[in-house]
């Protein structure tokens, strides 16, 4: 049987719409953040199947509370695993749910599957979505938030040095992976069976015939380019080109993730940006 796929991710990098795709295979049965901090919102993630997860824990004498089984995550994928049925389960993890060590005894129970989306129009697409308190639905495309290079250098260094952490313990186990770039998404039937010949690939999982997919996710913002929703364009614009970080500018375009990782270690480095500290900073948002 496939391993349980380990959707590794964060905020704004397209999980949710792939989590939909993966619900549309017949076969898998995906979820959403399973080790999220609020024990409502986990538990809400494992929708219809929390009930046999809390009777198998509570038949084994263990405590039925997501809290409890966070710090055991191998457990809990076994017993959601047990819940599936013969279905492969799908579970997405930001960076905030588990710490590295929790992830890396987790990996080698799944199949990790890795979502990046670029940096700029993630971090400015979290901005937005954090003044305005709607992370889907809602129109945004009137919004504008304003280009600040610390909190955006901060941010992005959280996510790329989780991801390649994660990298690395594929690494050190030979362990397969798969890797998708935001850019796959915009096509979602031809993408959509690309996931069915990949879980193939990965196990022995033989996906099933797809539900016609329907994107029930209605998008936020139609503007294509991140300096649109920046109220400092220029400046945004002029301080990545000095960074050597232009690529940044065209979401579309596909960008080397380990050469990019390494230049915003050298970034923050230099502005002194690399200590280990939470930035505390707040969007300014105007109404363009």
């Amino acid at each position: 049987m496939t391993s349980p796929l380990c959707v590794i991710a964060y905020p704004r990098s397209g999980s949710t719409l792939f989590i939909e795709l993966l619900k549309h295979i017949e076969g898998v049965c995906a979820l959403y953040e399973i080790f999220h901090k609020d024990e409502v919102v986990a538990q809400q993630a494992m929708q219809g199947i929390w009930p046999q997860v809390a009777a198998v824990l509570a038949n084994n004498g263990e405590a039925a509370s997501v809290s409890a089984q966070r710090l055991r995550p191998v457990r809990l994928v076994r017993v959601l695993s047990e819940a599936v049925g013969g279905k492969v389960l799908a579970f997405k993890v930001f960076p905030s749910h588990l710490k590295r060590p929790a992830l890396e005894r987790l990996l080698p129970h799944t199949t990790p599957v890795f979502l990046y989306r670029n940096l700029l129009d993630s971090w400015v697409s979290g901005r937005i979505a954090t003044f305005t308190g709607q992370w889907q639905g809602a129109a945004t495309h009137h919004l504008q938030v304003e280009f600040d290079p610390e909190h955006f250098v901060r941010n992005a260094l959280f996510v790329t040095r989780y991801l390649r952490y994660a990298l690395s313990c594929c690494f050190k186990r030979n362990q397969h992976w798969l890797w998708y770039d935001y850019v796959d998404f915009q096509h979602t039937e031809v993408f959509q069976a690309r996931l069915r010949h990949d879980l193939a690939m990965v196990g022995d999982h033989q996906a099933g015939a797809y539900r016609p997919f329907t994107v029930g996710l209605s998008k936020q913002d139609s503007r294509p380019s991140p300096l649109e929703k920046l109220s400092n364009p220029s400046f945004a614009s002029e301080w990545l080109l000095r960074w050597d970080m232009a690529m940044l500018l065209d979401p579309s375009a596909r960008q080397d993730f380990t050469r990019l990782a390494g230049w915003l270690e050298l970034v923050a480095m230099r502005n002194g940006w690399d200590r280990p500290k939470q930035a505390i900073w707040q969007p300014r948002v105007t109404r363009g």
